[in-house]
């Protein structure tokens, strides 16, 4: 018998049995389970079928904005994309200076590769163009932190077909002040519409001015970034403020949210009617 004394004495039982003891099932299995629970009902819940509730943290909300580098340095964010693991995969990288205006940006196919192989190229072809073109001040941001992770790692190995672009790369970057961070992908939306540009393109394209269907995902960067500073500053300054003018604080910056949203909505609708854009191919 499964049912010894009221209660189960083992696991492998018949669906017919746990539905006939449903409560000495629960009661069975109640030590065994994890007990993870978010809420007062979900502890008496759990409390009711003998399992001992344990509180999950809490995950705090993060704001994910992308920032401009300081002057002189030239911020570039890079992505790869990659249809499958191997499938289609192409990349793409924007540099943007301390006022957060687009100085030039790169798409490309690259083949039938993984994942990381065109996140990898992406940065390599991002650190090569920087060097060509004699930007001595470069700030990397790229969302994969096993990329990240390679500029300290002196025992990484990168794939075969990257082996002397790699090394050329790490080459260029001690000829200049470089440095290489990981952001989310929340903060890096222009530099993956690019390498959905990329994915969509037959050959290598130079942007020397910013592509239509990333001006929207432009302007969404710098107004978000305008509005966080603009609230930190009324956060600053509104500890001196009566209750009545922190209200009418609070209301401006949602109003400047609002707008934003609907600015960025706006462009999107333009970007789907009407996709041309001046791309310069090579």
């Amino acid at each position: 018998m499964a049912v010894r004394g009221g209660k189960f004495s083992r696991f492998m039982v018949s669906e017919r049995e746990i539905e006939a003891n449903p409560r000495d099932w629960l009661q069975f299995l109640a030590p065994h389970a994890p007990g993870d629970c978010s809420g007062i009902l979900d502890a008496q819940l759990l409390v009711k079928i003998g399992v001992t509730p344990t509180s999950r943290a809490q995950k705090g909300i993060r704001l994910v904005v992308w920032h401009p580098p300081l002057s002189p340095w030239i911020k570039l964010n890079t992505d790869g994309l990659a249809k499958g693991n191997p499938r289609p995969t192409a990349c793409g990288g924007v540099f943007r200076d301390y006022q957060g205006h687009v100085i030039g940006g790169f798409s490309t196919p690259i083949g039938h590769h993984n994942a990381f192989f065109s996140e990898l190229l992406a940065v390599i072809i991002g650190i090569e163009l920087a060097f060509q073109l004699g930007w001595q001040h470069v700030r990397l941001e790229c969302d994969p932190t096993s990329v990240v992770e390679c500029f300290s790692k002196s025992s990484f190995v990168p794939p075969w077909q990257l082996h002397t672009l790699w090394y050329n790369s790490v080459a260029r970057t001690r000829s200049m002040s470089f440095f290489c961070s990981h952001v989310l992908r929340e903060g890096n939306t222009v530099a993956d519409r690019l390498a959905n540009l990329g994915m969509s393109s037959s050959s290598w394209i130079w942007h020397a001015s910013p592509p239509v269907g990333i001006i929207p995902f432009l302007r969404m960067d710098f107004l978000t970034f305008v509005m966080v500073n603009c609230w930190s500053t009324f956060l600053r300054c509104g500890v001196m403020l009566p209750r009545t003018e922190l209200s009418s604080l609070n209301l401006w910056c949602l109003i400047f949210m609002v707008n934003v949203i609907k600015e960025f909505r706006l462009q999107r609708y333009k970007v789907e009617n009407n996709t041309t854009g001046d791309h310069v191919h090579e």
